[in-house]
């Protein structure tokens, strides 16, 4: 913390537990520097959420992600994350990417030894909540995020159509039978009407409770770099398209975009 924190740092408190918080927003942030008054986290402070250690650059460096929160708008998902390594003992600042939010994440180890991160994320606005899977790559200049598979809840949204969805759970196994670790993500997606009488009354969505919709298994291949989707998952991947509000196969981004606050990653072996 003392490398990013440009003077003080301290404890504050939320449901996550104690936490280390800056006083003042980091050189590298899009607040920065700007100090905190009063100091506390609920007001965005730069706060640290999660560290993951691993080797992300090369194989066999010392190195470790820490998601942070604060000093960010939403438009750069309220946050980031810092990559740090190891070297003679201390840690040393590698690079910050901005928007990138690895609070929810596992390392997934490349068959040329480094590590990427497999995680789990949603956002949320105006009725209309994403969840998404995605792997996120450190590598020797910038991180690059591929989003497998989005899949919306709009039934917030009072709408005449609305879409009931969500991400359940990740399962990580051996598809092809080679050991090597593939992925299936399992999600449920269905559209529903919502009835005028509903959607005219103030808080529409507290009057209408469309049920869950049903179960889609989407599997990805793991080619040593990256994940595509299985072949025998084409099919799976039309329906869940065909719904609206979902999107199945890899897009990679480099620039900012939505994302917001983590989600629990739910992931068997």
């Amino acid at each position: 913390m003392l490398a990013f924190c440009s003077s003080a740092i301290t404890f504050d408190q939320d449901e996550k537990g104690l936490l280390l918080v800056c006083d003042a927003c980091p050189q590298f942030t899009p607040g920065g520097p700007v100090r905190f008054a009063p100091l506390s986290a609920a007001l965005g402070a730069f706060r640290f959420e999660s560290i993951i250690y691993g080797s992300f650059t090369a194989p066999g460096a010392s190195e470790a992600v820490l998601s942070y929160y604060g000093c960010a708008s939403h438009i750069y998902q309220h946050g980031g994350s810092v990559l740090l390594r190891k070297v003679s003992g201390s840690w040393e600042f590698v690079d910050h990417e901005l928007s990138i939010i690895t609070d929810h994440c596992q390392t997934y180890r490349l068959h040329d030894g480094r590590d990427i991160l497999l995680c789990q994320s949603e956002d949320g606005g105006q009725g209309q909540l994403t969840n998404w899977v995605f792997t996120c790559d450190f590598n020797d200049t910038k991180a690059g995020e591929q989003v497998l598979i989005h899949v919306s809840d709009t039934s917030g949204t009072c709408w005449d159509r609305e879409v009931v969805g969500s991400i359940d759970k990740i399962v990580v196994g051996d598809l092809k039978g080679d050991r090597v670790s593939d992925l299936s993500v399992f999600a449920q997606s269905k559209a529903v009407h919502v009835p005028r009488e509903a959607r005219d009354k103030f808080g529409c969505h507290e009057h209408f409770r469309p049920s869950p919709g049903p179960y889609y298994r989407v599997d990805f291949l793991f080619n040593g770099t990256s994940f595509t989707v299985a072949p025998w998952s084409a099919g799976t991947r039309e329906k869940l398209e065909a719904i609206g509000d979902a999107e199945v196969g890899v897009r990679l981004f480099r620039e900012p975009h939505t994302q917001g606050d983590g989600v629990p990653l739910v992931i068997e072996h």
